[in-house]
């Protein structure tokens, strides 16, 4: 006669189970100090956690008490949106009037003037200072000419129409800024949006002249009995030779007239366009020429303001 096998009952889910409500309670209010014991002595408590075998047990113990852990831990308030705070108002008013010298502490002695400053992490609250300190020293700064009726736009134009090499259109804002002390009143953020403007409204016109241009050789325009056509300037003979006019000083001995008569390839052009390609390439040659010159003396001097710093500070260190 075959022996039937004592059936092996399982426990129930944990969950929603008794011995997970009885050991939370236990846990709670640290009966008989049940948060110091170890894991057996905490099993042997309870028949109801004779079922869970000691591994899982373990967990289940470990998880209850993490989550009352996190339940007592005070919540952490988050300090007013610093935007429009009272701690913003009164650091400004502070760092503007520099009173006890705060805007020559350092971020953790500034900190401690006010217990409003205290909920902002150290961090933050030195970029706060940060920002202030650059929006006061800006505020005493004189404002420059309005951008649209300065002469630094006119000048920046100018050198751009004159850049047929590229060379100006591939430098970076910061570099473009450096060619000029009129640009130098603008901050650097609108300098570069007004760069880019610029280039994309001379690029618009430049299209459409070349639209224009490509209209009239389609359409050849009848004059004296000849046909007569704009061709492209930047690949024409006329651009050759006026360069090497300008190179050889021609344009200043000669009346623009008397120029633009001395050469076929020049009357091409109505005089008007031609008058505006003897300034713009005089420029190109001249002026541009006068800007990188200004450019790089002013680089070498910050390389000597750096070089003589640098030797202040290493002779501070022996």
């Amino acid at each position: 006669m075959v022996s039937k096998k004592a059936s092996t009952k399982k426990p129930e889910p944990w969950g929603k189970s008794e011995a997970k409500k009885h050991l939370s309670s236990l846990l709670q209010n640290d009966t008989n100090g049940i948060a110091g014991m170890d894991v057996e002595d905490v099993h042997k408590l309870s028949t109801l956690f004779q079922p869970y075998n000691m591994k899982r047990f373990t967990g289940y113990l470990t998880t209850l008490k993490n989550g009352l852990a996190k339940k007592k831990k005070a919540p952490t308030e988050k300090p007013p949106a610093w935007g429009k705070s009272e701690a913003r108002k009164h650091l400004y008013t502070l760092l503007e009037n520099d009173t006890g010298g705060c805007c020559g502490m350092d971020v953790e002695g500034v900190r401690m003037l006010s217990p409003l400053f205290q909920p902002y992490e150290m961090k933050k609250f030195a970029g706060y200072i940060k920002t202030l300190k650059n929006s006061i020293a800006n505020a005493n700064l004189p404002k420059p000419p309005p951008w649209k009726t300065s002469k630094a736009k006119e000048t920046l134009k100018l050198l751009l129409e004159s850049d047929t090499d590229g060379e100006i259109h591939s430098m970076d804002a910061a570099a473009v800024q450096m060619l000029s002390s009129l640009f130098e009143d603008y901050n650097s953020t609108n300098f570069k949006t007004n760069l880019n403007n610029l280039k994309e409204s001379i690029r618009t016109e430049k299209a459409a002249v070349k639209s224009d241009e490509e209209f009239l050789l389609r359409d050849k325009v009848t004059v004296e009995s000849k046909e007569l056509y704009y061709p492209p300037w930047e690949k024409s003979e006329a651009k050759r030779l006026l360069r090497k006019d300008v190179q050889d000083k021609k344009h200043e001995n000669t009346k623009p007239k008397q120029l633009w008569e001395s050469q076929p390839a020049y009357m091409m052009f109505d005089r008007k366009v031609f008058y505006k390609h003897i300034y713009q390439e005089k420029l190109s040659q001249g002026q541009r020429s006068y800007w990188m010159h200004k450019k790089k003396l002013k680089q070498d001097s910050k390389k000597k303001a750096k070089e003589k710093q640098q030797q202040k500070y290493n002779a501070s260190k022996k």
